[in-house]
């Protein structure tokens, strides 16, 4: 008997944030990593740009042409000048790619694997004390001196190797920040009237 071919393995999607900022006129745009979706999120909210969930493959080979995204020094997410070209080819992926990314799970990384480490990181993560990612937790403010400043509220965006991204979430327009996980501390946060709420 003749065995059936295998099936190829499952492409794994890649994100891609790109736009004109208000600040310039040349295009930008980065490579997210599927994991990385909360992140992507932040950056069309508050840089107003688009986001690309490229799942097929013409739209992964334009996407991965892309460099990947950094954290600048000020929080904010460094968007690489891109060509033309690639902003039009960016672009046309877009129109046909049809996957919404608020019904995208960020622990889908595309293969079986992966979600299965995945989870398993996540179960250590819950295990240590951690909430999830979009909690929120209480996490320091540092000086520039790398002191302490102060602890404020912050939305967990992405956790990897130890490290968490995040934002103030009463000020997200200051930025991501990165701390240690055992930086971090657990917070509940009391419900009050807005007039009556900390401001940073």
């Amino acid at each position: 008997m003749k065995q059936k071919p295998e099936k190829p393995p499952a492409l794994v999607p890649v994100l891609a944030v790109f736009g004109i900022l208000k600040k310039g006129k040349s295009a930008v745009g980065a490579r997210f990593a599927i994991g990385e979706i909360r992140i992507a999120r932040w950056v069309k909210e508050n840089l107003h740009t688009s986001i690309l969930i490229a799942s097929s493959e013409a739209a992964i080979s334009v996407v991965t042409q892309l460099r990947p995204w950094t954290l600048k020094a000020d929080g904010m997410p460094a968007l690489h000048i891109i060509s033309t070209t690639l902003w039009e080819s960016l672009r046309e992926a877009a129109q046909k790619e049809v996957v919404d990314d608020t019904r995208l799970d960020p622990s889908d990384a595309g293969g079986k694997d992966t979600i299965t480490l995945s989870r398993k990181r996540q179960l250590l993560e819950e295990l240590s004390g951690l909430t999830r990612e979009g909690d929120e937790v209480l996490a320091p403010d540092l000086d520039s001196n790398g002191f302490v400043a102060g602890w404020w509220p912050a939305t967990l965006l992405h956790i990897a190797s130890g490290i968490a991204t995040l934002y103030w979430t009463d000020e997200p327009e200051e930025g991501l920040r990165q701390r240690r996980l055992d930086e971090l501390v657990a917070f509940v946060r009391t419900v009050k009237p807005a007039s009556e709420g900390p401001s940073r």
